[in-house]
């Protein structure tokens, strides 16, 4: 199941009014959501336009939820981005991965090399 972070459209004509939401990738924009994250609203003032919970978002992402364009440019705009922990995290565990992968590595190489067949001949 493809997950995508995406806003959600609520409001009237004019007076637009979004929910910050996790959904899988196939449903509809304003279709069921596996959890509300938050709220965007573009007309209120400065400083209150944006809110939501971003332990929650940060859980999602760190699970391989995509989010669309505008609501990686709201987690951007936050203090702390959410989005630069998560890649950051991402990259320490690669890092990781790849040190496990190259001692595994030098390990098989160090081993004893595998004696050839009677005879000297090849298979």
């Amino acid at each position: 199941m493809s997950l995508r972070i995406r806003l959600k459209k609520l409001g009237s004509k004019k007076r637009p009014y979004y929910r910050i939401v996790v959904q899988d990738a196939r449903e509809p924009r304003d279709g069921r959501a596996i959890e509300e994250l938050g709220i965007y609203q573009p007309i209120a003032p400065k400083g209150t336009e944006v809110s939501f919970r971003l332990d929650r978002a940060r859980f999602w992402l760190e699970r391989g939820a995509q989010p669309s364009d505008t609501v990686r440019r709201l987690l951007q705009s936050r203090r702390g981005s959410v989005l630069n922990a998560v890649a950051s995290d991402e990259r320490r565990v690669a890092s990781s991965q790849q040190a496990a992968d190259l001692a595994h590595v030098e390990s098989v190489s160090c081993a004893a090399p595998i004696p050839s067949s009677p005879g000297g001949q090849g298979v």
